[in-house]
């Protein structure tokens, strides 16, 4: 699969996509893993590492399609206890971003970094938040 999980820390999970990664395919294996850590106790937090790969439009709303699909196993896009970050420098990413705002796909606020360090660094700040 072209796509590596690895928990940072007990609530933050990376998940690094790179080359051939294909969202219609893909993302349904990968939200089965990611629902795996949802088993979990407390908040988690998604690192989704895209900055490796080259999505086209289509691609992107094949994966956005699938991550939010209802009817699919696994993890969905906008579960409750779930905060997802997106890595990308694409102004495409960005703009699907917006997308996720609208209540008609999901209501859901992602943001975008274009480092896994600054995504990193979002998610203390927001749990120092959170917990506070």
């Amino acid at each position: 699969m072209p796509v590596v999980l690895e928990y940072l820390k007990p609530n933050i999970l990376l998940s690094i996509q790179h080359p051939p990664f294909v969202p219609a395919t893909d993302i349904a294996d990968m939200q089965l893993e990611i629902a795996k850590g949802l088993e979990r106790e407390g908040y988690l937090y998604i690192i989704s590492d895209l900055s490796r790969v080259n999505l086209t439009l289509s691609e992107i709303m094949q994966g956005f399609m699938q991550s939010t699909d209802n009817q699919a196993e696994g993890y969905k896009a906008g579960e409750e206890g779930v905060e997802m970050v997106i890595v990308a420098s694409s102004i495409l990413m960005r703009q699907i971003a917006e997308f996720y705002k609208q209540e008609k796909y999901s209501n859901m606020n992602i943001k975008i970094y274009d480092t896994v360090e600054k995504a990193i660094a979002y998610i203390e700040d927001r749990e120092n938040d959170r917990l506070s």
